[in-house]
């Protein structure tokens, strides 16, 4: 059961490239649609397949959500709608927790990955599990992780 939050923190894909990109491939075919063609044949209709492929892309797009929340029990990380069950890392299997920056291509995009959840920007929790594997989180507040970080491992010194 989960105790009381200490941090939570909840991105969006809302990078401006990345949305004036579809919006260009979306004026982009209207283009071809509407002004190339005399649209409002049977044919030509045919050829709004391509917008209406990249409609439901779109709206998926804009609602999956990445949200991590840090409790004295672990971190739970959801991915909305990709992950149909929050994942939870318990401070038990964990050897450290720091923040870092890392490179996009270390984990070949955003999203959810071997080794990584991100959305967004170049900065991240590392786990490092006592089993040796690591994992990343992204995040847009490392600062604010990492002083939540420095209290839980201050706490635990201080009960131990």
């Amino acid at each position: 059961m989960k105790t009381s939050v200490l941090y939570s923190e909840k991105q969006y894909f809302r990078q401006w490239w990345l949305w004036l990109l579809l919006a260009a491939l979306i004026g982009f075919i209207l283009y071809k649609i509407v002004i190339e063609k005399n649209f409002g044949t049977a044919k030509n209709a045919l050829e709004l397949t391509p917008l209406l492929l990249l409609i439901p892309f779109i709206i998926g797009l804009w609602m999956i959500n990445m949200e991590t929340e840090i409790t004295k029990e672990g971190i739970y990380v959801s991915f909305y709608p990709l992950l149909l069950k929050t994942k939870f890392y318990s401070w038990e299997k964990i050897q450290s927790a720091q923040t870092k920056k890392y490179k996009f291509s270390e984990f070949g995009g955003w999203g959810i990955r071997l080794g990584a959840y991100n959305v967004s920007g170049n900065k991240g929790l590392e786990l490092i599990f006592k089993d040796g594997t690591k994992l990343i989180i992204g995040t847009q507040q490392p600062e604010k992780i990492q002083t939540v970080i420095n209290q839980i491992y201050t706490d635990a010194k201080t009960t131990n």
